[in-house]
């Protein structure tokens, strides 16, 4: 029995008798004894423990691009974009790329017509490379530097801007030197980026923390642990937005 909101009382299943003409089943309700119940013993589900260990599954292509008569079929599949590219002064099979979102890669058989291609910064903080250049005081050809710079056409898009990364052994190991000093907690975006031995000279073209005083040429004379603005000084170099920098092949002092 039910008390209606009205106040009257019907029973469940009258009132679907009354409906289709026949008289109202009465539902019955079976008791058991507690002591006629007799356990079961369900068998466990078998789980698999995942492990920690995982298997790269790129590069490879993105749906839906947009990129439709563009190309052969499929057509809507496209692939990360290259910001800059670095080549060996005397290896043509030797190129390091600066993905905007992807970090760096290396191919050692860029000659082939399917080179391979190795990730390098993909366990660094930031995979958002605006510059990439090799140290040419280095004979070996194995020290380069990289500034870290938002320069995604989807609205800046990506990781945080910490600095530069450095490495000697040709990208097998990348470490943060610091970026410490005129760059520390500004979040600069780099743009370019000169290294020459202990000294690592950059152009920072906008920050996070954006004033004024952020952007334009900073200088590190200990490997990239701190650095000085060395432009807007009122001598020498103006004040302003710097867009790149770029290397005299003649003279590795003149920038």
């Amino acid at each position: 029995m039910k008390r209606h909101r009205f106040g009257r009382r019907f029973r469940f299943g009258f009132l679907a008798g009354q409906a289709n003409g026949r008289p109202a089943r009465r539902n019955r309700v079976r008791t058991h004894a507690a002591s006629a119940i007799t356990p079961r013993i369900e068998s466990l589900e078998q789980r698999i423990v995942l492990t920690s260990n995982w298997v790269a599954q790129g590069p490879g292509p993105a749906t839906d691009g947009q990129v439709e008569g563009v190309g052969p079929a499929p057509a809507d599949q496209v692939v990360g974009a290259i910001h800059t590219v670095v080549a060996h002064p005397t290896d043509a099979d030797t190129l390091w790329i600066g993905a905007t979102n992807g970090g760096i890669w290396r191919t050692d058989d860029a000659t082939a017509s399917s080179p391979t291609w190795y990730p390098q910064t993909d366990n660094l903080t930031s995979l958002s490379i605006g510059a990439l250049e090799l140290d040419p005081l280095d004979g070996t050809h194995d020290t380069l530097a990289a500034g870290i710079g938002r320069y995604s056409s989807f609205g800046s898009v990506g990781d945080t801007r910490t600095g530069i990364i450095t490495t000697t052994d040709g990208g097998t190991t990348w470490s943060d030197p610091g970026s410490g000093g005129s760059l520390a907690g500004i979040g600069p975006n780099i743009s370019g980026i000169a290294p020459r031995g202990s000294t690592i000279v950059t152009s920072v073209n906008t920050s996070t923390a954006f004033t004024c005083s952020d952007v334009g040429i900073h200088r590190s004379t200990d490997a990239g642990a701190t650095f000085s603005k060395i432009s807007g000084l009122g001598v020498g170099i103006p004040s302003g937005v710097a867009f790149d920098l770029a290397s005299d092949s003649a003279s590795s002092s003149t920038l």
